[in-house]
Parts: structure tokens; C-alpha cells; sequence
């Protein structure tokens, strides 16, 4: 097993004791952000949040660039590595889906993977046994390198496969295939129709909510998207495509209106988030666009703010994170989380901690765990308003951070400048403004000047030049 090294940021984890006016001691923690690193070369190729001991926490599974599979559990003030593995006979791992696939109530894995000689490119059963997945077999050859369907698609309680071809235009379709329970092997049922150029993406879609799964494909690099009505007995019938201006590469589906049926978001690149709505006719409407284009990399739909609508977290290859906070009707609200990543590939939603509030895993190499994440976003024109320029001078991470009595923020800027230091909160109001000179290499700000919460500083010269930074008071 390889040694994980697994360390906390310095704004992730603090411990405060103290006593109350009783006498009563009463211990607090507050973290933001705790990082997972790999051995250097080795990067996250897909992760999951997985209830691994039905304890209510979620553990966190990633399958890395070497092959290798790690879980990882909060112990209440650190992340153990819990469970490993590494796949001798795979040069690499393509991606995973969580599913039940056994139905014994655990959730097991299905992995993807490109290996070396037989069976070469393949898809394997990972079977959970509690604290940890065991290889269990192969099910298929010539499986997908992108997102594949595990779902009930015949009504008979038991995950069914449907995959996208190998290769993208290769001139396949979706490829079916049912669960032997008996034997947990899976039987090819044949493929979908009308597809041309070889469906990359598969996700379940619920069309029109008859009790029967339907699907949603795209393909990746002609950028067409299609849904498939399911007519009962493995037969599909298409009911809807789209052809998008650029490349596909990510496609999400959720029940963003609440009304039963599900709508789904596909991310072109270099382009904004297209939102489809379900007409319950087997037809979609784009309806909204975000404001912000990128080279998306993932999506994912999760309730984050607790609010029983589903909203929708998306991240761009160059690092982003927004969030599409939903507003009902359709409308979202677009926030994003102030991320310094140039890289990030997968993310995944999940309670880590077990508190209830929704935590998020991204990053390539380290993984960043954020609990509580919806405490650190802020509405995107705050934040592009806060960022400005940051040509010619320099501002440092305050220091300690997060910090109790005292922070200290040092300054770097030409001597023939002159500014401001000005406090954020989240919702961007400002709190305070400290002026800075051409001689001043820093400022001290007490304990007692702000209240417990998050903030941003920004140092903005007289000529408009301006860098923000993050801290957190506790």
C-alpha cells in the first residue's frame, strides 16, 4: 500500500478551548478545507461520496492515474485512509459509477478500465463488504471512457448497463445490457438507434415519469445529445436530439422544477451551460444559459443549500466552481467558489462529516475536501467586482488564518503607489477601509474588529489596480 501523506490547510482545521463564565468547558472546531495528496505524478481521475458503513457520513472514493483506489473517512479532525487498491493488469482507470449492484443495500462499484493485453479496455463489479470493495470480475469488454448508465432499465429491481461506445465517432450507439442476478453477470440486449457518430456520454434521464428509466446520451466530439424514451422490455424509441455548436463534455441530469420529471444541462466546450427543460413529452426546451463560459469539466446536481430544490455545481478544466443556485421557476442564481486550482477534472457532493450540510471533493493533486461549502460561495457579480487587476503590486495570505486575536496581511506594491486595504463580507458590503502607503509592508488587524465568519480583503491602488484574497474569522 502506498503511504498517503494527508495534512490540514492552515485556514482548515482549529481547535479552541476555552472556559464559559460557569466553568463549563466547551469545545469548538472550525475548518474550511482539508487536503488529500498523492504521490507526485499521481493525479484523481474520478471520485465518488459513498456511505460505505451506512453510519450516515459519507466516505470519500477516488481512483487515481496509477491505477490505484483509495477511501478515505473523517475521523473528527482528519481524513484515514481506510481502503486501497491497485489494478496490476491496467495501465489506467477511465472512471467508476455507484450502484447497488448486487442488491444486498450497500453501494458497490462498476469501473472502467484501459488495460494491458486481455481483456484490455474492460468493465469490472467492485462489491462492497462494509469498509471495503473487492474485485469481483469482469462484466464487459470494450467499455466507455466516459460516464456510463447504471440503472434498473426492465423494472425487475435489479442495475442494468447501458454504456457508450469505445471510441468516439465510431459509428456506434448506446450498447444495452441486463443483469444476470443469478450469476451477476450482465447479457447484451443490443444497441440504441439513430445514433451516428458513437455516444460518448450516458446518463438515466426520467422522461416522463411512467415508473421506467429512461436515457440520455451525447456524443462528444460531433456535439449532439439525444434522449431515449424506455417502451418496456430493453426497446427505446428517440425522442428528442440536439445539435450543439462545439463539443460536449459533460451532460447532468436532475429534477430542477419539481415537478416529477427530470431536466438535464449539458456543457458545451468553451461555451456556456445550456439548461433543458422537460416538456413531459418526450421533447426539451433550452431555457437557461449561464453567464459564464469555459471549458466545462463536470457537473453535479445536489440540494446544496437545503432548500429542497436541486441545484447544480459546475467546474471548468482552468479551476472554476460555480454554483447554479436554484430559485424555482428556472431561474438560478450564478455563484461561484473562490478557488486557486488551474487544474481540476472531477468533483462530487457529499456529507463527509455527517453534520447535514453538503461538503465537496475536487482538485486533481491534492484533493480538496470543503466542508460546509455553501458558506464559501458568493454571487459572481460580487466576486468579479471584488477580484479587479492585480498588475504591479502583491498582497500576502493573512497570517494566522483563520485567526482569533490577530491577523497580519502584508503588503508589495510600487513606491510610487498609494491605496487602500478595504473588508468584505460574503454578501459584499464593506466593513472597513485601511489606508496604505508607499512605505507600509504591513497591517494588523485585531481579533475584536470582526465578528466570527468569512471575509474577503482587497487591496486596491489609487490607479484602479486591485488583488483580493480570502480569511476567516473565528
Amino acid at each position: 500500500m502506498m503511504q498517503k501523506h494527508i495534512f490540514l490547510k492552515a485556514i482548515a482545521l482549529v481547535w479552541i478551548f476555552f472556559q464559559i463564565l460557569s466553568g463549563n468547558a466547551q469545545q469548538f472546531k472550525s475548518f474550511s478545507e482539508v487536503d488529500i495528496i498523492f504521490e507526485a505524478g499521481e493525479h484523481v481521475i474520478d471520485v465518488k461520496a459513498i456511505d460505505l458503513n451506512s453510519d450516515g457520513a459519507d466516505e470519500i472514493v477516488i481512483n487515481t492515474s496509477w491505477s490505484n483506489f483509495y477511501a478515505y473517512r473523517w475521523y473528527g479532525d482528519h481524513f484515514e485512509e481506510i481502503w486501497s487498491f491497485h489494478q496490476g493488469f491496467a495501465y489506467n482507470a477511465y472512471g467508476m459509477q455507484a450502484a447497488d449492484f448486487d442488491n444486498d443495500g450497500r453501494t458497490d462499484l462498476l469501473v472502467s478500465w484501459n488495460g494491458w493485453g486481455t481483456p484490455g479496455r474492460y468493465l469490472s463489479f467492485f462489491k462492497n463488504f462494509g469498509d471495503i470493495f473487492v474485485d469481483q470480475g469482469y462484466l464487459i469488454q470494450y467499455c466507455p471512457d466516459q460516464p456510463f448508465c447504471a440503472h434498473d432499465l426492465d423494472g425487475d429491481s435489479f442495475t442494468d448497463l447501458a454504456t457508450g461506445s469505445v471510441y468516439s465517432n465510431s459509428g456506434y450507439s448506446i450498447q444495452l445490457y441486463k443483469q444476470d442476478s443469478l450469476n451477476q453477470t450482465v447479457q447484451y440486449m443490443g444497441l440504441l438507434p439513430k445514433a451516428s457518430n458513437g455516444s460518448n456520454f450516458v446518463k438515466p434521464l426520467n422522461i416522463d415519469d411512467d415508473g421506467k428509466m429512461d436515457i440520455l446520451g451525447a456524443e462528444l466530439y460531433s456535439g449532439i445529445l439525444y434522449a431515449y424514451k424506455n417502451k418496456g422490455g430493453f426497446n427505446f424509441e428517440q425522442t428528442f436530439s440536439y445539435q450543439f455548436s462545439n463539443r460536449i463534455y459533460t451532460i447532468e441530469s436532475a429534477e430542477f422544477t419539481g415537478n416529477g420529471l427530470q431536466d438535464f444541462v449539458a456543457g458545451e466546450y468553451e461555451s456556456r451551460l445550456q439548461f433543458f427543460n422537460n416538456e413531459g413529452n418526450g421533447n426539451f426546451s433550452p431555457i437557461f444559459w449561464s453567464s459564464a463560459e469555459g471549458k466545462w469539466s463536470d457537473t453535479k446536481a445536489a440540494d446544496i443549500n437545503s432548500d429542497g430544490l436541486v441545484d447544480l455545481i459546475a467546474q471548468t478544466y482552468e479551476g472554476n466552481i460555480y454554483l447554479y443556485k436554484n430559485l424555482g421557476d428556472f431561474n438560478f442564481e450564478e455563484m461561484i467558489y473562490p478557488n486557486n486550482d488551474t487544474v481540476c477534472y472531477k468533483l462530487v457532493s457529499g456529507d463527509f462529516d455527517g453534520n447535514g450540510n453538503v461538503d465537496l471533493v475536487y482538485g486533481v493533486n491534492p484533493a480538496h475536501v470543503v466542508f460546509d461549502v455553501m458558506d464559501f460561495f458568493i454571487p459572481v457579480s460580487v466576486y468579479e467586482e471584488m477580484i479587479g487587476k492585480s498588475e504591479g503590486l502583491a498582497i500576502s495570505q493573512n497570517f494566522p488564518n483563520p485567526y482569533i486575536d490577530f491577523t497580519i496581511i502584508e503588503v508589495e506594491m510600487n513606491h510610487n503607489k498609494t491605496g487602500e486595504i478595504t473588508i468584505f463580507d460574503q454578501t459584499g458590503k464593506i466593513l472597513f477601509n485601511y489606508p496604505v502607503f508607499p512605505n507600509m509592508i504591513s497591517i494588523k488587524i485585531q481579533g475584536e474588529t470582526l465578528k466570527q465568519g468569512i471575509y474577503f480583503y482587497r487591496l486596491k491602488t489609487d490607479n484602479g489596480e486591485s488583488v483580493t484574497k480570502k480569511m476567516i474569522k473565528l
